[in-house]
């Protein structure tokens, strides 16, 4: 099963982050999956 579409959902969560400061990768898990890592920092 396909998922199809215009591409921009990570583009748009990529810019989301970035102006939190933050940061987000992605890990190949195997069998066509990926794992993605958001890290924002701490308002304290």
């Amino acid at each position: 099963h396909k998922e199809e579409g215009n591409g921009l959902g990570l583009a748009l969560v990529k810019n989301i982050i970035s102006l939190c400061n933050g940061s987000i990768s992605a890990e190949n898990i195997g069998g066509g999956g990926c794992r993605f890592t958001v890290t924002l920092p701490n308002k304290n």
